[in-house]
């Protein structure tokens, strides 16, 4: 049964962990990542697209693993990378003004960011960058950036990803928010990581805020998700 609040939820935390896809981003196409990818290998050695293909797959499988440890090996610099990348994401990607209203304010009142994705660390970077939280140097408004893979070898694909995030960050998971979209990767692996306060997007729904059985607390818009928080200092 579905059990509506009342009052909205209180919750405290100095450290709230973010989805990017689906929470901060909508990605319209997700082709522009190895588009990037092959601009870049295709401009350091002057070759053609086809030419690139061929040696990126010879060096890596951009389909199912994280191509940046590989970029020395395809010669090509980090930074240049990071710049196709950027400049490439921007027609594909936009963000919900509901969650860069949302990090805004959490940054604002001091609460350390950290993204929680299943995105490289490069692609973290050019979403966010669309989104107008941040460039290739970073983002101002999260503590670090990282992939998936740079916390798990498997991404987000159970709470293991959890419990290394949380090791990396050096933070108990009772003061930890997380903000997700999915129930499952979002939700369900972060409880079963300690996490306990996991607020998820339900941008369609009639309600400011739900709180399902699975114990996610659903908003309407993320906007409203500084009203639940209070800050608590470490």
């Amino acid at each position: 049964m579905t059990k509506a609040m009342p009052d909205p939820p209180h919750l405290t935390a100095h450290t709230v962990l973010i989805d990017v896809d689906e929470t901060i981003t909508h990605t319209r196409d997700d082709s522009f990542l190895y588009a990037a990818l092959l601009d870049a290998v295709a401009s350091a050695h002057g070759i053609d697209a086809t030419q690139a293909d061929r040696r990126i797959r010879a060096v890596c499988d951009p389909n199912n693993e994280d191509v940046e440890p590989h970029l020395a090996a395809l010669g090509i610099e980090m930074t240049d990378y990071l710049h196709a990348l950027v400049e490439a994401a921007r027609p594909h990607v936009e963000a919900y003004a509901d969650a860069v209203t949302m990090i805004r304010s959490l940054h604002e009142t001091g609460f350390a960011l950290y993204p929680a994705t299943t995105n490289g660390r490069g692609a973290c970077m050019a979403k966010l960058s669309a989104a107008g939280l941040g460039d290739v140097s970073g983002s101002p408004f999260f503590a670090e950036l990282f992939g998936g893979a740079q916390v798990s070898p498997e991404g987000k694909s159970g709470p293991t990803f959890y419990h290394a995030l949380l090791k990396r960050i050096d933070t108990d998971p009772r003061h930890v928010v997380m903000i997700g979209d999915n129930p499952q990767a979002d939700l369900a692996y972060a409880k079963a990581a300690g996490i306990e306060q996991v607020i998820l997007p339900r941008r369609e729904q009639p309600q400011p805020w739900i709180v399902e059985e699975d114990g996610g607390i659903y908003v309407d818009s993320l906007a409203i998700v500084p009203e639940f928080l209070e800050f608590r200092r470490c």
